[in-house]
C-alpha cells in the first residue's frame, strides 16, 4: 500500500492538472522498462552522468536514484514518422561511454549508453516498439503541449 500512495503523491506533483481518478488509473501499469543509463548533455563539452530511466507509455523520465522523487528530466517520445528515431552509435564529435546508442525526438538528440549490449538492446527495442505505435488522440493532445513547453 505504500508503495501505491507513494506512486501517487509523485503523480499528483507531476500531473498536477490531471484528475485524480485518472491517476489512480496509472497506479496499476507497470512501466515499460526502468534502469540505469549514461546520458549527456547537448554540449560536446558535457560529462557522461548515470541517470535512472523510468520509461512510462511514451515518456522516458530520468533521475539521481531509482526512488528519486522528482525527474531531472523527461523525453516525449512522438512517433517514428515525426522525426523520432533510435539508432546505434553516437552523433559525430561525440566521445564514446558503456555501450551508445542516440534517440532522436524533434527537440535534440540525446546521448545515450548501456552498461552492455544486452540492456542498450532491451532500451532499444522498447523505444522502436513505442515509436512504431499511432500516437492516440491524447497523446497527440500531450505532444503538442510537450512541444509548446519547449
Amino acid at each position: 500500500m505504500a508503495i501505491r500512495n507513494v506512486k501517487l503523491t509523485r503523480l499528483r506533483i507531476g500531473l498536477p492538472h490531471v484528475e485524480e481518478s485518472e491517476l489512480v488509473q496509472r497506479l496499476t501499469s507497470d512501466f515499460i522498462l526502468e534502469g540505469w543509463l549514461y546520458k549527456t548533455g547537448p554540449d560536446l563539452k558535457d560529462a557522461w552522468k548515470r541517470r535512472w530511466f523510468t520509461f512510462d507509455r511514451r515518456k522516458l523520465l530520468y533521475f539521481d536514484e531509482p526512488l528519486g522523487a522528482y525527474a531531472k528530466g523527461e523525453i516525449f517520445l512522438g512517433e517514428a514518422g515525426n522525426d523520432c528515431s533510435v539508432y546505434h552509435g553516437l552523433p559525430n564529435g561525440r566521445t564514446s561511454c558503456g555501450v551508445p546508442f542516440t534517440l532522436r525526438v524533434p527537440a535534440r538528440e540525446y546521448p545515450l549508453a548501456a552498461e552492455c549490449e544486452e540492456e542498450r538492446e532491451q532500451w532499444m527495442v522498447a523505444i522502436k516498439t513505442v515509436l512504431a505505435t499511432p500516437l492516440s488522440l491524447q497523446e497527440q493532445a500531450e505532444a503538442r503541449a510537450w512541444t509548446c513547453r519547449r
